[in-house]
């Protein structure tokens, strides 16, 4: 054997071998999954790899439910796709897949219409049911989704291929209520002006509510939200049975069943028996500038004028019915300045409706009148208030800051001034402010007089305003504006009412003076009757309340009628509250005395004499006097006794009546209602045997 060769062969041997086995570890093996194996995942890239080299593997899906999420290899995960990596062994590489899911949402068009079922989230080619379910009175009438489809199936099944939102769209198919509140079945009613009143439901929302009238037609209600009612002025047919029909409407055009009432209109015509807390608004002829406002309390009234050269004013007034629908109207003016009726302030009203009046006056000028409700708005006090006055011109602007009995102003034009103040509501919109200059010395004694009127409802309180500046030479200076208010704090406490409206007081004056009498307060105004002579018997105004300390304050009487009004019952008392309801009163000028026991008033004065007969008894003399409309006819010691009057209720329980007789004599009954019926007088005449002089009866008076 040849050595030699035997070596070789080996060495040949053993490099085949050393050869195979680099080349055997030279290459590493990819192997790719899908997971989920039944997802619609394809992978590419798997195989021999040299070592050393890179391997790319790539994802794909062969349906469009399921995509890529990740690869895990070695215990990692790697999003990247494709993904390169170097090839150092053989590895397991594994697609991760995920069914893609989808967001289905559903609402109720209404959401009040019912209830949808079946949302949330949807895997991708899965099929969803939606379920629309409706509530009581609503019913399912098609499904839309963002996709811009209508569809009418209830359910709805559909297979899921990307986010979608529905709507279940539902029919309001119930009908609403409506009932009647105001008048109630067979109510009688006193007057033509009238408010209807409704209460309106429904499942969704009532839109509107229409009344019938007496088969005139059908007129829209109004709905006031605040207290959640639908109304409508309306004129009553008087003298008879009126009926009414309403119904209501909701968004869908649902009709109510009709709800019918019947009442009785007692009134004789559309002239009412007051216009008490009425509002009317005053057009002379047709220039928009000779335009008023007229608000209206039981006997006060005030007249604003937004045209700066017309006066506004406070004063009293008499309505008087005179026929079915018309009726006498004759204004006082007394503040600022104190006149006598002239021609102008005599009207006669023609009413056309219950709200809308033709009117004439003395001088043979015209014009109409819109008269309405007013509703309170007028604070009791300015004590902590703050009232800005601006003017239409933007010229002239004051802030004046109230408190207690004083003023303090800041204006654009005379600068910082103050001094003393009275406020009094004399209407339910309207006040008069009377501020009195102390400071500076070049406006001492110029005394403001500005009428506020307060816009309803308005919150802060706000309104116009019409001031008259006198000062202390008699110039007058005008001028109106629109005011807002503001509240400041204080810490006034007063032991008296803010207020004497509504009040009654026994006023036992000192010696010599000792007869007691009565005070009664309206709004603004006053009266006194006495048994005696020898203490007042009057009406008047009452120029505020106001308080001074925690218990002295002072009031302002302005006497205004009847002959009997004393001097002393004029000026200024200054009052001392020794308890909420008593005090001790002291005139400034005559210093007389008295003590004034309060109490609350009833209200026992009726709305109008006309249709009522008051008795006098005194035995056989015994007088009678019969109302109806403006005339006045006597009977028993009066027989023969015939002319007209004017009634003027000025306080909840007193009353004048001024009768004019046919020879032109004039007298005077003031009524003191202590009941809905009866009562005690004061009769003032003029005494036929001494000329200029008046006697003085006085009793007690029963009406029917």
């Amino acid at each position: 054997m040849d050595t030699h060769s035997t070596v070789g062969r080996l060495i040949v041997l053993s490099l085949l071998v050393w050869a195979g086995s680099l080349q055997a570890a030279s290459t590493s093996e990819i192997t790719l999954i899908v997971s989920p194996a039944n997802s619609g995942g394809v992978v590419e890239g798997g195989g021999a790899y040299l070592n050393g080299s890179s391997a790319t593997v790539t994802a794909s899906s062969s349906n469009s439910c399921d995509v890529f999420e990740s690869w895990s290899v070695g215990g990692k995960i790697i999003t990247e796709n494709p993904y390169t990596f170097p090839v150092t062994k053989s590895e397991t590489v594994t697609a991760n897949f995920a069914t893609l899911e989808y967001t289905i949402a559903a609402s109720s068009a209404p959401s009040i219409g019912g209830l949808v079922a079946g949302t949330g989230k949807k895997a991708c080619d899965s099929t969803a049911t939606l379920m629309a379910i409706h509530k009581t009175g609503f019913v399912f009438e098609n499904w839309t989704s963002s996709e811009g489809l209508t569809i009418t199936n209830n359910p709805y099944k559909f297979t899921v291929t990307t986010n979608d939102t529905f709507f279940a769209h539902f029919k309001d198919i119930q009908a609403p209520l409506v009932r009647i509140t105001a008048p109630g079945p067979n109510e009688h009613i006193p007057a033509a002006a009238y408010i209807l009143e409704e209460s309106a439901s429904d499942n969704v929302g009532v839109v509107a509510v229409s009344n019938n009238l007496n088969g005139a037609g059908w007129q829209a209600a109004s709905y006031f939200a605040e207290f959640n009612i639908w109304f409508q002025y309306a004129t009553l047919v008087p003298n008879r049975t009126n009926s009414l029909t309403s119904v209501s409407v909701d968004a869908a055009g649902n009709v109510s069943i009709p709800r019918t009432v019947n009442f009785i209109c007692t009134a004789s015509g559309l002239a009412p028996v007051s216009i008490v807390d009425q509002l009317a608004v005053m057009s002379m002829g047709t220039n928009p500038i000779n335009t008023s406002f007229l608000s209206l309390d039981s006997v006060g009234y005030v007249n604003w004028y937004s045209y700066t050269n017309n006066q506004s004013e406070v004063g009293t007034y008499t309505y008087t019915p005179t026929g079915p629908d018309t009726a006498e109207v004759v204004l006082h003016p007394v503040l600022p300045t104190q006149e006598a009726a002239s021609n102008n302030a005599v009207m006669e009203w023609t009413f056309t409706d219950a709200y809308n009046v033709n009117f004439t006056n003395s001088s043979g000028s015209n014009g109409t009148i819109y008269i309405g409700d007013s509703v309170q708005t007028v604070p009791a006090d300015l004590d902590g208030f703050v009232v800005t006055l601006t003017n239409f011109f933007g010229t002239f602007r004051s802030t004046n800051s109230f408190t207690s009995a004083s003023f303090a102003s800041a204006d654009n034009l005379q600068g910082d001034s103050g001094g003393t103040y009275t406020f009094t509501p004399f209407t339910q919109l309207d006040a008069l402010l009377v501020e009195t200059y102390t400071n500076p010395v070049s406006i001492l004694g110029s005394t403001n007089y500005i009428i506020l009127t307060f816009t309803e409802y308005a919150s802060p309180a706000s309104g116009y305003y019409s001031s008259e500046i006198r000062d202390s030479a008699g110039l007058i200076s005008l001028d109106t504006g629109r005011f807002t208010t503001a509240t400041q704090k204080v810490t006034s406490v007063f032991k008296g009412p803010a207020t004497l409206e509504a009040w009654q007081a026994q006023v036992t004056p000192a010696a010599p003076h000792s007869p007691t009498f009565t005070r009664s307060f309206g709004k603004g105004t006053y009266a006194s009757i006495s048994p005696t002579n020898t203490e007042p018997t009057d009406v008047g105004f009452i120029l505020g309340n106001d308080h001074i300390t925690a218990n002295t304050g002072n009031s302002t009487l302005l006497a205004l009628t009847s002959p009997l009004a004393l001097a002393e019952d004029e000026g200024t008392v200054d009052m001392t509250w020794k308890t909420a309801t008593s005090v001790l009163a002291s005139n400034v000028v005559s210093g007389n005395t008295a003590e004034m026991s309060f109490r609350k008033s009833p209200t026992n004065v009726p709305p109008t004499l006309s249709g009522h007969t008051i008795t006098l008894p005194a035995g056989k003399n015994s007088s009678e006097f019969s109302f109806v409309y403006k005339n006045i006819t006597g009977g028993g010691a009066d027989a023969g006794l015939s002319g007209t009057y004017t009634y003027a209720p000025y306080t909840p329980v007193m009353a004048l009546v001024t009768i004019t007789a046919t020879n032109g004599e004039i007298q005077y009954l003031q009524l003191y209602f202590t009941s809905l019926s009866s009562g005690s007088y004061v009769r003032t005449e003029s005494d036929p045997i001494n000329p200029g002089n008046w006697t003085f009866k006085s009793g007690t008076f029963t009406m029917k």
